[in-house]
């Protein structure tokens, strides 16, 4: 992976905020994934490469990792929100997970108002 930077320039003053957790907007872990070049996840059956982030426990705690990922499902991968399955590079202890593991799986939450 790649990246281009020309120029950053930071605002504010010193000792001012907080730096010893990373900003979350909700409650909900935040995960983000870059895949090399920037591809699109379009296929259930071919793995890319990428690295993984995720942030959770307001903001205190972040794993970063490589990953191959991919799609998943067979219904389910019509829908908007996909599924997906990551394959990390190393076993990790994920959100509290009872057990360590390689092989993790995002699901697509569907939202239905009442």
């Amino acid at each position: 992976m790649r990246c281009n930077l020309s120029e950053l320039e930071f605002y504010g003053y010193d000792s001012v905020g907080d730096d010893s957790r990373l900003y979350q907007l909700t409650q909900i872990p935040t995960v983000t994934i870059h895949t090399e070049n920037a591809a699109d996840i379009v296929d259930k059956n071919v793995y890319l490469k990428g690295k993984v982030s995720i942030i959770s426990e307001n903001g205190t705690n972040i794993y970063t990792g490589d990953l191959e990922i991919r799609g998943r499902g067979n219904a389910s991968w019509t829908f908007p929100k996909k599924p997906y399955r990551m394959k990390l590079a190393k076993k990790a202890k994920l959100l509290d997970a009872p057990a360590k593991a390689k092989n993790w799986t995002l699901i697509n939450i569907t939202v239905i108002k009442l």
